[in-house]
């Protein structure tokens, strides 16, 4: 779908948080943020689930950057604890610079905050 639509896609809140290690609590179903049509596909017993979102959600030009906001915007502030935090500037110090700084415009400012401290 991907290629053939030419869409973005992104990984939502709680995939996002389980790739980063954020979460051991595996997703049932592996829900993507697209651009594209929505739609819904099964492979080998699981589901991949394609919701269309906002063109700013797309935005993102670091792989890193994008994961982290998306897994950022489904904790929520309150629940991000200081070693979580840790861990998120450690993969954030893995994005190349120009790419974390482009990204950054396009967060929260309180996500913004921690992405500063990666730089």
């Amino acid at each position: 779908m991907r290629k053939r639509d030419k869409a973005r896609i992104i990984p939502s809140g709680s995939l996002a948080l389980n790739l980063l290690g954020l979460s051991n609590q595996v997703p049932t179903n592996h829900v993507y943020l697209t651009d594209a049509t929505a739609s819904k596909v099964s492979v080998g017993g699981q589901s991949i689930i394609f919701k269309k979102t906002a063109p700013r959600n797309l935005a993102c030009i670091g792989e890193i950057s994008a994961l982290v906001i998306q897994a950022l915007k489904s904790k929520g502030q309150e629940n991000l604890s200081e070693q979580d935090k840790q861990k998120i500037i450690e993969y954030l110090r893995q994005e190349e610079s120009y790419r974390l700084k482009h990204d950054m415009n396009l967060a929260p400012e309180w996500i913004r905050k921690i992405m500063r401290e990666a730089i």
